[in-house]
């Protein structure tokens, strides 16, 4: 694997108008904790989060815009929100990734490499180089036990609603029903040391995207690609600045201009915590371009 040279890094300039965005984020998520104080009948966890659930699109509406730029979405990647009222009562932490910046598992089932060989072929050769450097004994075997799930029909697919009827959908409690399975019965304690998560996404919201967000990807994931030694990719490449990194190491990007959108977008899962009392929970969902799905919340 190649070493490439990097050179010295580059200041990050963030613009008043993505600073003035998370302080309308900001803004209007402390106007939630200031309604739900007031609400004296809502001082339930878990209404608390029905009610944070309503406010959540609004907020991100406000902060991210119609069309919502690098600088935007790389300061809510890269900055946990923490939110609490004056009077330490309710508390608010929440995390956000892109789900962009891996490729959607289901570019390995063979009926998306028969529409789209690119892709296809490209998802199994980041397979075969994960599989190699985790020593997985049987990554064939692996592979074909994917196959089943995701190309076969009915139950043995997988599928539950609300995603039922779509093909090759691989969400992450099924992917690790298939590793446990190709583990016990290939006795293969390897297919654990494998760090899937890092180049594939296994959520429904994007298994029929053809494009990555370019700027965002995965370190494990632009290390494979580019074929840059992964030291190099942790102590220089930060999320958002991919061309910039890619540029200082001399790496000529337009090898996978195809692979790319133009324009970043707002898909993303969120998760965190907030406390109201003596009550706390933990909440999860998908925020995909103006909507929130999947959220659910689990009372500590």
């Amino acid at each position: 694997m190649k070493r490439l040279r990097m050179r010295s890094g580059v200041t990050l300039l963030i613009t008043l108008s993505v600073i003035a965005a998370m302080m309308a984020l900001a803004a209007l998520a402390f106007g939630y904790v200031d309604r739900a104080r007031s609400a004296q009948r809502h001082k339930n966890a878990m209404i608390q989060a029905d009610l944070l659930k309503q406010n959540l699109v609004g907020a991100f509406k406000k902060a991210l815009g119609s069309h919502p730029g690098n600088g935007k979405l790389k300061l809510l990647y890269t900055t946990p929100l923490s939110l609490s009222d004056t009077k330490g009562k309710m508390a608010v932490f929440a995390q956000c990734r892109p789900l962009l910046d891996r490729i959607p598992v289901t570019w390995l089932s063979r009926r998306f490499r028969e529409k789209d060989p690119r892709r296809g072929e490209l998802a199994l050769e980041v397979f075969s180089r994960i599989a190699d450097a985790a020593r997985i004994q049987d990554p064939q075997e692996l592979l074909g036990m994917i196959w089943m799930r995701l190309d076969s029909e009915g139950e043995a697919r997988g599928l539950r609603a609300p995603v039922k009827g779509k093909d090759g959908i691989i969400d992450s409690k099924i992917w690790s029903e298939i590793v446990d399975e190709y583990r016990w019965e290939h006795g293969d304690p390897h297919a654990y040391e494998a760090p899937w998560d890092d180049v594939f996404v296994f959520d429904p919201a994007v298994a029929s995207a053809k494009q990555l967000d370019k700027e965002f990807l995965s370190p494990r994931l632009v290390s494979i690609l580019f074929d840059i030694d992964p030291i190099l990719v942790k102590e220089g490449y930060t999320i958002g600045d991919l061309s910039r990194f890619l540029s200082d190491n001399g790496v000529n990007e337009r090898e996978y201009a195809w692979l790319f959108g133009k324009k970043p977008r707002a898909l993303m899962q969120c998760e965190g915590s907030f406390s109201h009392g003596a009550d706390s929970a933990r909440f999860r969902f998908d925020y995909v371009e103006g909507r929130i799905i999947d959220f659910g919340v689990e009372k500590d």
